[in-house]
């Protein structure tokens, strides 16, 4: 193999260098003979700069002019990234283990052509702090691995905060950042890597813990996002992937689903301050959850359609 290095790392970063320092300490210390790997860091224009310790964890840094998101920063490492056989895509705050690179990379090399897919899961502090986080886990509206784990992983499942991929399989530019800037550019990314053969297996050893605290309100927001992205990619791929894949059609040819007999957010963080939350609590709480994201999501969907 006459290549510089055998996987290089890319991460975007944006303001989040307490966890980002995290993620380099762990990367820079892995099973994999260091000089096997390069790291690459690109700063989505943060508001503050870079602590000289976080640069200095990296092989190479790279500052944008201005924020672009993820879709940008991963096609500006990918330009400049030294030769190698692979790419390992990660997360500024999604912190692997010491043998994280090995278990990747072993993956990959057992099929022709495979990208390898590691777990992505928050600590257990998060977990037992927040009902929301602990709900979350266990659902498929942020990484879908209850299914992945039974089933399998999917094209869809190419999730960029833990994947590796064989540099074979990686077109010039492969982030459509003009559609997808943030969020379901990795669903795009997946269906490129379909298209061109590539399975996706799921590696458990290649597991990172995901050092991002969720809050509903916060992740109301991000669903509605998704919504919008998630038509983009409807359009985009109309007749040539099912169009129902990700619910679109389907909320499109239905009205907005009503919030009815649900929390309010009062009622749903004075559940979640409780000391105890008894089983028909823990229902409503659920319930509320589920129906408050659902809702966002479509209204996502709808608000995207009218744009056209």
């Amino acid at each position: 193999m006459n290549m510089s290095f055998i996987v290089n790392v890319i991460i975007p970063s944006f303001n989040a260098f307490d966890v980002l320092r995290l993620t380099l300490v762990a990367l820079n210390n892995q099973t994999l003979q260091r000089d096997k790997y390069a790291i690459i860091v690109v700063d989505d224009s943060s508001s503050s700069s870079p602590p000289k310790n976080v640069v200095n964890d990296v092989d190479i840094w790279v500052s944008m002019p201005r924020h672009g998101g993820p879709s940008v920063c991963r096609n500006k490492a990918l330009s400049i990234a030294p030769e190698s056989y692979a790419t390992c895509f990660l997360g500024q705050d999604t912190v692997p283990k010491p043998d994280f690179l090995e278990n990747h990379l072993n993956a990959i090399s057992e099929k022709t052509l495979c990208a390898s897919l590691g777990g992505i899961y928050f600590p257990d502090k998060y977990i037992e702090e927040s009902p929301f986080m602990d709900w979350l886990e266990q659902q498929s509206y942020q990484f879908d691995y209850p299914n992945i784990a039974s089933a399998g992983p999917k094209w869809f499942h190419a999730y960029t905060s833990n994947l590796m991929v064989p540099n074979k399989a990686i077109s010039q530019e492969p982030f459509d950042w003009e559609t997808f800037p943030y969020l379901f550019e990795d669903v795009d990314f997946g269906f490129q890597l379909a298209q061109r053969g590539v399975e996706i297996v799921y590696t458990h050893s290649s597991s990172v813990l995901h050092y991002h605290r969720r809050t509903l309100s916060e992740f109301i927001k991000r669903q509605y996002l998704a919504g919008m992205a998630a038509y983009r990619f409807y359009k985009k791929y109309n007749g040539v992937v099912d169009g129902d894949i990700f619910a679109v059609k389907s909320i499109l040819s239905s009205y907005l689903p009503a919030l009815r007999d649900c929390l309010n957010f009062n009622q749903i963080q004075q559940i979640e301050k409780s000391k105890f939350i008894d089983s028909k609590m823990k229902y409503n709480l659920i319930s509320a959850y589920d129906k408050l994201l659902r809702h966002q999501y479509a209204k996502g969907v709808i608000h995207e359609r009218k744009q056209d």
